[in-house]
């Protein structure tokens, strides 16, 4: 419904870096069937290494009275950095395009599951499988 806010919080997996991730997120719906949202994955990679994703994403609801189903499509900025003890860091990002799909499942009018399958060009693609609960409220 236009005018809804939902933040996101959940786990994610990578399949290219093969390691699990906190996801957190948020869209705002600009209309009923539109929406626009960011979102920020920090991935559990081992020392030294660390692995993120930045993605800003548009989604076309296609079910819009629960289930919630959605398409997206967007840009994941990628970055990574390493560790390199006494000779500083050495890091780098890259950005491509993410494409995926998703629904949300209410469990009551504020609060819904949700389940998401993006896959980012980046390098040789990665496909993220993300889960989590979101909350719904009106500005």
């Amino acid at each position: 419904e236009q005018g809804i806010i939902r933040a996101t919080a959940g786990l994610a997996y990578g399949t290219e870096i093969s390691e699990v991730g906190i996801n957190i997120g948020g869209e705002y719906l600009i209309t009923d069937n539109i929406s626009g949202g960011l979102s920020y994955t920090s991935f559990f990679v081992p020392d030294p290494l660390s692995f993120s994703s930045f993605n800003i994403d548009g989604r076309y609801y296609f079910l819009t009275d629960g289930p919630y189903v959605y398409g997206l499509l967007g840009i994941g900025i990628v970055s990574s950095k390493v560790d390199l003890g006494p000779f500083g860091t050495a890091s780098g990002s890259d950005t491509g395009l993410n494409l995926g799909g998703g629904a949300y499942f209410p469990n009551s009018e504020q609060i819904s599951i949700n389940g998401q399958l993006k896959y980012n060009t980046v390098g040789s693609g990665q496909l993220v499988i993300q889960g989590g609960i979101a909350y719904s409220f009106n500005l």
